[in-house]
């Protein structure tokens, strides 16, 4: 009983570390290993699921009551708290599946391209066009995710516009893994032009500097971020 309890204990303890190590475990796996965000994250919370499963099996197979209990009724058993157990990267409804904008704004290219001496340029390449404010958490979290994206071998080209200070933007960029990314920072009248009133607006443009699709405030997911990557 005692052999039991303690796997019991330890295939928990392994339950409860994924979701604490979530973005450490997704950094190995998206940026070393390749394997994308969508299948890394499904993965991960597909492993709380089973190590509960694991746990909840040997402290079954303790007592003689639960003891002939199959595994797959366990494994059903565990799938409601499991997903629960990943509380700090809770699964929502939005999390998957790429969506097309139906309404795509234009960003104002001749005013952003005047306002950074023509540092900000079309490639002949799509690029992705993102709008930050140093304080945002939302952005702080897409640009890390960017900026994996880009160590995982993402092609297109990243930039990022700041209102405010140079120092605010450097202090951002180094903090939070934009150091790959194009940064420039513009006055707050021509950001709230492009940016609107919601953080981060992000656009996706073609080599014409048309928009293909824009994303407003935390709605970049793991298919999207899947789809950057695979551009």
């Amino acid at each position: 009983m005692l052999a039991r309890i303690s796997g019991a204990i330890a295939a928990l303890l392994l339950c409860f570390l994924i979701p604490i190590y979530f973005n450490d475990l997704l950094q190995i796996l998206v940026v070393k290993l390749g394997s994308g965000w969508v299948f890394s994250t499904i993965y991960l919370r597909l492993m709380v699921i089973i190590f509960l499963a694991v746990s909840l099996n040997f402290l079954f197979k303790a007592f003689e009551k639960t003891r002939k209990l199959k595994f797959w009724i366990t494994f059903i058993i565990a799938i409601l708290p499991g997903i629960g157990i990943s509380f700090i990267a809770p699964i929502y409804e939005g999390d998957y599946g790429y969506v097309q904008n139906s309404q795509l704004p234009e960003l104002s290219m001749a005013s952003l391209q005047e306002a950074t001496n023509n540092a900000f340029e079309l490639n002949g390449e799509q690029q992705i066009v993102c709008f930050f404010t140093s304080t945002c958490p939302h952005c702080k979290a897409l640009s890390r995710k960017l900026g994996m994206n880009i160590q995982g071998g993402q092609n297109i080209q990243v930039n990022a516009f700041f209102p405010g200070e140079n120092e605010a933007r450097e202090s951002f960029i180094n903090e939070n893994n934009g150091t790959e990314f194009k940064s420039f920072t513009i006055d707050g009248e021509l950001f709230v032009q492009n940016a609107g009133n919601t953080f981060p607006a992000t656009y996706l443009i073609d080599k014409d500097g048309n928009t293909l699709n824009f994303w407003s405030g935390d709605h970049i997911n793991f298919s999207t971020l899947d789809y950057f990557l695979d551009l």
